[in-house]
């Protein structure tokens, strides 16, 4: 088994995972011809359905709700992915950010309104409509907690199913949206305070991980109670590659593969994360070498040494 590290990680692929090349060498050097061959021949191997892949994270999220997570990589923006999918994901070899759950996002020439067309056809896990009345319930939750600011008025976070507040890192960024207004079913236009170029990073992020509605107002029966005493955030429902089958605190997080996936197919059968409980260090590179984990959230420098070494 190769021995796979993820030294720095911002997005999982989740919905694709191809075979590990074993014994293939590397397409980009020139598989399968010899030191003196004046020809390249790169090879594709076919993506392997089946499997269960396991990951150790550097700690377990509280929540995998997005406004209840801490709201990054190394505190359950990995996971979260996973369950909702995003609006947009940031391609770091291209450089620009690329469509998900977007058909396209356009800026006005200011950079003060923004344009979200979805996809169409996409659904929850639980068959309700991906549209733009959830985009926007979604990205709206993000700026509970904001009311009486200066140049933007938000919902109630009632309406919101978001009390008493938005308590993620999101709610510092989401202070620039002025209104979020559903314009069709498939299109929503957000209004900044200010100019912001790079607004595409917040769809990119947690608030672009939206929510079932559906899901949201069945689990939390009471919307004035805090959103962090609401099962939701152990079980929550989304539009991402994967369902969550288990949460336990302390014991990890189980998916299974969401067979009505919109970019389908899923090739994984599930994940299954868990935390070694030492914020990336020796325990988390030992599961690593011992096969326990498939994937490891390293971060403490000595084993991130190590790991690249090995």
């Amino acid at each position: 088994m190769r021995l796979a590290t993820a030294v720095v990680i911002l997005s999982l692929a989740a919905g694709a995972c191809g075979d590990d090349d074993e014994g293939g060498g590397d397409a980009n050097s020139g598989t399968g011809t010899s030191p003196s061959s004046t020809t390249a021949v790169a090879t594709t191997k076919a993506p392997q359905s089946g499997g269960i892949l396991t990951f150790a994270e550097f700690s377990e999220p509280i929540s995998l709700d997005p406004i209840v997570a801490a709201g990054n990589g190394s505190s359950g923006a990995i996971e979260m992915a996973a369950v909702y999918d995003t609006l947009l994901r940031y391609d770091p070899q291209a450089g620009k950010y690329e469509p998900r759950t977007a058909e396209s996002v356009t800026a006005s020439d200011d950079s003060l309104t923004w344009t979200i067309k979805i996809k169409p056809n996409i659904k929850f896990s639980d068959g309700t409509p991906y549209d733009a009345s959830a985009v926007a319930l979604g990205l709206n939750r993000h700026r509970s907690g904001q009311n009486g600011l200066e140049g933007g008025v938000v919902p109630p976070c009632e309406q919101l199913y978001a009390c008493p507040r938005n308590a993620a890192s999101t709610g510092v960024y989401m202070t620039t949206v002025k209104e979020i207004t559903v314009v069709d079913a498939l299109t929503v236009r957000v209004t900044l305070k200010e100019p912001w170029a790079s607004f595409q990073f917040a769809l990119s992020d947690e608030a672009g991980m939206i929510p079932s509605p559906t899901e949201l107002k069945r689990v939390c029966t009471d919307p004035a109670k805090a959103i962090r005493d609401c099962a939701f955030g152990l079980k929550p429902i989304g539009a991402g590659p994967f369902v969550v089958d288990s949460f336990k605190p302390g014991d990890g997080i189980t998916m299974s593969k969401n067979p009505t996936y919109w970019d389908a197919p899923v090739y994984l059968d599930g994940v299954k994360f868990f935390s070694m409980q030492d914020s990336g260090a020796d325990k988390t590179f030992d599961a690593l070498k011992t096969g326990t984990a498939m994937i490891g959230y390293l971060r403490a420098p000595e084993q991130v040494a190590a790991a690249k070494a090995a």
